[in-house]
């Protein structure tokens, strides 16, 4: 599940499991990283790809059914970008960028919108992780 953020006396933020109860939730502003954005998701189960589309549009964003010159960026599995597929292909001909659900899940975590080329050659990402934060550190688990 995904992270927010929670504020300390000092104002620097730490992130912190997103169930805990009785934390502060993100602000209006800070739940508008993928404003104006049109994101598509390709490769996913359905109960993954729900809640990606749950948290793209939680922090701003509209999720895109089909790539076109209107999608801003693909979210793909290693596998669907392994076999180059349809919606791969398509993103890659219109010149977008195709990244790893890690893009979604650290751009949630630092509540601002990181660049997509740092996550486009990235192999890795999968939703079946936990994150556990303190002050200077997180920690991200994969679970199975």
């Amino acid at each position: 599940e995904m992270c927010i953020r929670d504020r300390q006396s000092t104002g620097a933020p730490s992130l912190i499991r997103h169930q805990v109860q009785g934390l502060l939730e993100p602000t209006k502003m800070e739940k508008q990283i993928f404003k104006d954005l049109n994101i598509a998701l390709s490769g996913f189960g359905f109960k993954e790809d729900r809640l990606l589309k749950k948290k793209i549009q939680e922090f701003g964003g509209k999720v895109s059914f089909i790539v076109s010159r209107e999608t801003s960026v693909l979210i793909a599995t290693p596998e669907e970008r392994l076999r180059n597929g349809f919606k791969v292909k398509k993103a890659l001909e219109l010149g977008l960028p195709v990244v790893s659900v890690e893009w979604l899940y650290r751009s949630v975590d630092q509540l601002q919108k990181l660049s997509e080329k740092d996550f486009e050659n990235e192999e890795t990402g999968t939703s079946d992780r936990i994150c556990f934060s303190f002050p200077g550190n997180t920690f991200f688990f994969s679970q199975g």
